[in-house]
């Protein structure tokens, strides 16, 4: 009997393992409590590491006060919203409360992203292998940027030295230890740069999580871009769903908002994303911008199920190799870019993560001033690097936008290595949608719960 055609290759849950022999599961979920009845409801004990790791894969901020009243916080990427009051005994009772979701916001039916890549990305470090016993992570920070600049050959060292994101991400609850590296340039040539390898490597393990550090953004959006500017990117990805999406729209893979009945929802989407690649001032949620990476995700995953004659695990293995190309060659075209622009400038990319405008864009590649453009609007904001590369004829209207229209004249199924491109597109989308975390003093975002801050006796209902 013929096994179903898959409507999605599933992507794989968090990093492979290097042993080849499986060992016994190591997990500190054998130590968890049976809830019980606290205060009217149900509820359980909680400590300062957990709350904040569940803070920061539902990507919602918390605070914890001392007041007896409800303390209500914003609506994470999820829309789960935490409170928190003190009982009547002492003890801090925090509340999860799931909100309804817009038409835009509800799931597509693709892979999630896995709770290691959300705490370390967040930390700002890039997990890349993992044995029975630890997890291998590159630490991501300026110097780090500098180095993947230079365009010289990248090698890896253990980290001597605590950062105060690596340790606030040891103390958060994990069945493996940690062990981050840093990378540092060398004269030597190297097969392969293994800070662009972990890039390539974001889509299929579950790594487009909803929160980043800010240097981590800038250093796989400087990868992944290739030296082009976004321009229209978030819209012509949108319609690149909506182009597979109608070769099969029974199947409903992308969610509700891709349903006849809501054609005027995703036309005003549309539109909105028009307006946020131009700057003028649209809200970009948290929550929009993780639905909007889930259905990219799906995207993908649809896109490898409908090559012919490949099972799901050799094409899936396939694209990973030919993405690993795409990025090497994305890197090369971005370290030229960078040595051959005479001003290195800057534009600006916001909380929401699109440049101010399209041509604002151009200018800022072209133009010999260097000054960076801030945005004026109060959300939090990080400068990011885009020069055009010289080295076609069309550099100065070329754009990732441009990129993804000569995909959406495609015919369906695509190549793997159109599929290669589109995962190189997703992971610079992904850039311009993650939410940054401010760790440094003066840097606005995200902030994750301070852990010494939050009170030891705590009730999770």
């Amino acid at each position: 009997m013929k096994r179903p055609t898959p409507i999605l290759v599933s992507m794989n849950d968090g990093l492979p393992d290097l042993m080849k022999e499986k060992s016994r599961q190591m997990s500190w979920s054998r130590d968890g409590q049976i809830a019980l009845s606290r205060y009217g409801s149900i509820g359980i004990k909680v400590t300062p590491g957990e709350l904040a790791a569940l803070s920061i894969i539902l990507g919602c901020q918390i605070a914890v006060g001392g007041k007896s009243e409800y303390i209500p916080h914003k609506k994470g990427a999820f829309h789960i919203s935490f409170s928190s009051s003190v009982t009547e005994d002492g003890k801090h009772q925090i509340t999860l409360r799931q909100h309804k979701r817009n038409t835009t916001h509800l799931p597509a039916r693709g892979s999630g992203f896995s709770p290691l890549f959300s705490k370390h990305i967040a930390g700002g470090s890039l997990p890349y292998a993992q044995d029975n016993r630890c997890v291998q992570s590159i630490l991501v920070n300026n110097l780090t940027l500098k180095a993947v600049q230079s365009g010289m050959p990248v090698c890896l060292h253990d980290s001597s030295f605590e950062t105060r994101q690596s340790r606030y991400v040891s103390m958060l609850p994990s069945s493996r230890e940690f062990k981050f590296h840093i990378a540092s340039t060398i004269q030597n040539p190297q097969p392969s740069n293994p800070v662009v390898d972990a890039i390539s490597a974001l889509p299929f393990m579950g790594g487009l999580v909803p929160l980043a550090s800010i240097p981590l953004i800038k250093t796989v959006q400087f990868v992944a871009c290739g030296g082009l500017a976004p321009s229209r990117l978030l819209q012509r990805l949108e319609g690149l769903v909506d182009k597979v999406n109608r070769q099969a729209p029974h199947l409903k893979i992308f969610g509700p908002l891709y349903e006849t009945k809501n054609l005027a929802i995703l036309y005003r989407e549309r539109e909105r994303l028009g307006r946020l690649a131009k700057g003028t001032g649209v809200a970009d949620t948290i929550a929009d911008k993780a639905s909007r990476m889930q259905r990219y995700v799906t995207l993908l995953e649809r896109l490898m199920a409908l090559v012919p004659d490949m099972k799901p695990r050799d094409i899936l293995a396939a694209v990973q190799k030919a993405t690993k190309e795409e990025l090497e060659h994305a890197y090369l075209d971005a370290v030229a870019a960078y040595r051959t622009s005479p001003s290195r400038s800057s534009s600006v990319v916001d909380s929401h993560g699109c440049p101010e405008s399209d041509a604002r864009s151009k200018r800022a590649s072209t133009s010999s001033q260097g000054s960076g453009h801030r945005s004026n609007r109060s959300s939090s904001a990080s400068i990011i690097t885009f020069v055009s590369p010289v080295s076609s004829g069309d550099a100065q209207t070329q754009t990732l936008a441009k990129q993804v229209e000569r995909l959406l004249k495609a015919e369906l199924p695509l190549s793997v290595e159109s599929i290669a491109t589109v995962a190189r597109l997703v992971i610079a989308a992904w850039t311009l949608s993650v939410e940054p975390v401010a760790w440094e003093d003066g840097e606005a975002g995200f902030r994750v719960p301070e852990l010494e801050k939050l009170p030891e006796k705590m009730v999770m209902c």
